[in-house]
């Protein structure tokens, strides 16, 4: 996706920031200087600077029109197991913040046509008929982080949720679905997105912020794909890190 060209200088804002070039409590240079710095119009750079100030990285000063640097927002890293380490689908945290049974929030769960990303993973036709569960990671009061579980009915079998089934059935199904499945192994893809307004809203970020779509794929012992899971991770709270498992030869 590309990006606008406002998001394109709040991302390099965001750097120029984090290197000390605009340094925290000072006042950054006039709109028409950051126009010619970052060789943009003056109305891209006031989207820009509105964006940060949401963010906090910025504040307008209360007399005039100058923005303050604020630094920075600290963000907590996401120390993710490189794919061959684990085969069941789970939200890599670092220790300080592993995951436990009370930091997800179950969301909503039912039968759902896979959509066309999906079903490429999956190498079935869109619209092949999935059970779709999310799960949101929270952290002191506020959800940081989305995971959504895509599983091909047919890779189910017999324990397939129901359609229609009550609220302890469904409770029960869902636990059967996100079951682990016997696996060979996992691929993780991740890529830049922008969050849409409702994502945004749903985790306590800036709509048309930079966050981190990660698609992971479950396969199974004969090597087909029988999971997908589709974690969202906005920038605006989390740093993500891969641990690489190194043996000495």
């Amino acid at each position: 996706m590309a990006q606008a060209g406002y998001q394109r200088v709040a991302h390099q804002l965001r750097l120029d920031v984090a290197s000390g070039l605009w340094a925290a409590d000072q006042a950054l240079p006039s709109q028409a200087r950051l126009a010619g710095h970052y060789q943009a119009g003056e109305g891209v750079v006031r989207r820009a600077l509105a964006l940060l100030a949401d963010e906090g990285v910025l504040q307008k000063a209360e007399s005039g029109g100058a923005f303050l640097v604020l630094g920075v927002p600290q963000v907590m890293p996401m120390v993710r197991p490189w794919p061959h380490e684990r085969t069941r689908p789970a939200l890599g945290v670092s220790p300080a913040h592993r995951p436990d049974p009370a930091a997800w929030e179950q969301g909503a769960a039912a039968r759902t046509p896979a959509p066309v990303e999906v079903a490429a993973a999956l190498e079935t036709a869109p619209g092949a008929p999935c059970w779709r569960s999310e799960r949101w990671y929270a952290h002191d009061g506020r959800r940081l982080a989305c995971s959504v579980t895509w599983t091909p009915l047919p890779a189910l079998g017999s324990v397939a949720p129901r359609d229609g089934a009550a609220d302890s059935q469904a409770a029960a199904d869902l636990q059967v679905a996100s079951r682990p499945l016997v696996t060979s192994h996992v691929t993780e893809s991740p890529r830049p997105v922008l969050l849409d307004s409702g994502q945004a809203r749903e985790l306590g970020a800036v709509a048309g912020s930079l966050a981190t779509l990660i698609q992971r794929v479950v396969y199974d012992t004969g090597a087909r794909p029988v999971r997908v899971v589709e974690d969202l991770v906005p920038a605006q709270h989390w740093r993500i890190v891969y641990r690489v498992p190194h043996r000495r030869h």
